[in-house]
């Protein structure tokens, strides 16, 4: 259920605060609502423990500050931090349980956000869950939303931005209307909870793309939020109408977004997030194809620049972000036809397959140019792919697809 004492001194001061730790494993397909039984660590093959405690960032700072980062051997009996000079500052606490296998293999993980040292009268009780499991089924988001974006992050959150709501604002109609929101959510799958931001976004945005900057450690992680539609905050102006040639199309007069980065620090309580100036200054798309490459290229593809009357105007070509992690963007390139809400796979380091969305094909052509291929390299290109003829019948260039 834990493993023996753990040392860990940080700070200059003589003295000493012992933390007793109780930790165990969250059962499978357990509801987090209510008590429920726990298992050992033991459960898990657990060989060694990696305890890793850090203060949040404080008064602005981006980042928080390590305050020790230690592996022990997993066993039996309690656990117990010993901590040097960190008085009643709030610390966070990230367990990680590696098996014995070479190169060692997570087998569970957890963590404990602001607690205090003192006064400190019970042990700290802390849930692990084993990794590649959901252990408590999912709770409710704060905000219904579609056509918002969901990014995996390497802590094992689930960032969710923006979206589509049927709530209207105060003083608005409903209707066959949808509006924006700038609400952003967190998901921790060890928890099945949903946090709310502490900051949500300058505008509501949907209809946008995510690209996962930084991929390292803890955080913060900073994502480049790739175009969209755009709402000012409180606007009784729809953003999207239902029905027409997607079926659902941004409204007449919305703004297209602009690329923005976007930081998030995971460690705050409630989660923080931090909008910042957009780079590099992206061609302004709504719903656009994003796709990343084995060679760190990521693509952003297609999408719509409004509407007027009920007709969407598409964009027609590709830009390229050049490198994993990177702002810095070539292109745009042309299609041959523009795509809306299309899918794309890689197929290999420099090339891509793009299905559906196209608005453009006259019927007797859809299924002719349903698929396109992106050929990176000193001139990317695009090229419409033939599909076998037994299969024509079946292939429809449709929107709001998957692959």
């Amino acid at each position: 259920m834990a493993w023996p004492l753990l040392l860990c001194l940080a700070g200059c001061s003589e003295e000493l605060v012992d933390v007793p730790i109780t930790v165990a494993l969250t059962p499978d397909g357990a509801s987090c609502a209510g008590p429920q039984a726990t298992r050992a660590i033991s459960a898990v093959n657990a060989a060694v423990v990696r305890l890793t405690v850090y203060k949040p960032p404080a008064g602005g700072a981006a980042a928080g500050t390590l305050v020790c980062d230690q592996v022990y051997a997993a066993g039996d009996g309690s656990a117990a931090l010993r901590l040097a000079g960190a008085g009643s500052t709030p610390l966070s606490l990230l367990v990680e349980v590696y098996d014995g296998s070479t190169p060692r293999r997570l087998r569970a993980a957890g963590g404990l956000a602001g607690f205090n040292l003192k006064p400190r009268l019970h042990p700290l009780k802390l849930l692990v869950s084993e990794t590649g499991t959901f252990s408590c089924a999912p709770g409710a988001m704060a905000t219904s939303r579609a056509f918002h974006s969901a990014t995996a992050l390497p802590n094992g959150e689930v960032l969710i931005i923006g979206g589509l709501t049927a709530e209207p604002p105060a003083a608005a109609t409903a209707g066959d209307k949808l509006w924006a929101t700038n609400l952003v959510e967190v998901y921790d799958p060890r928890t099945g909870l949903f946090k709310q931001a502490k900051a949500g976004l300058s505008a509501g945005r949907a209809m946008h793309e995510v690209v996962l900057l930084t991929h390292a450690g803890q955080g913060p992680y900073d994502l480049l939020l790739v175009g969209g539609l755009s709402t000012p905050q409180g606007t009784t102006t729809p953003a999207a109408d239902l029905g027409g040639p997607l079926p659902i199309f941004p409204a007449q007069g919305v703004a297209t977004a602009a690329t923005v980065v976007l930081r998030y620090y995971p460690w705050t309580s409630p989660p923080q997030v931090q909008e910042m100036s957009g780079s590099p200054q992206l061609k302004y798309r709504i719903q656009p194809t994003v796709a990343t490459l084995g060679s760190g290229e990521t693509a952003i593809i297609g999408g719509v620049l409004g509407q007027s009357g009920g007709v969407v105007t598409t964009v027609n070509d590709f830009e390229l972000l050049t490198s994993a992690g990177s702002t810095a963007h070539a292109g745009a390139y042309p299609l041959v036809r523009g795509r809306v809400g299309a899918v794309a796979a890689p197929l290999s380091t420099t090339q891509l397959l793009l299905f559906g969305g196209n608005l453009q094909s006259t019927t007797a052509a859809l299924s002719k140019e349903a698929v396109e291929t992106l050929t990176l390299g000193a001139t990317p290109m695009a090229a419409l792919t033939s599909v076998e003829a037994a299969a024509m019948a079946l292939v429809s260039p449709v929107a709001h697809a998957t692959l």
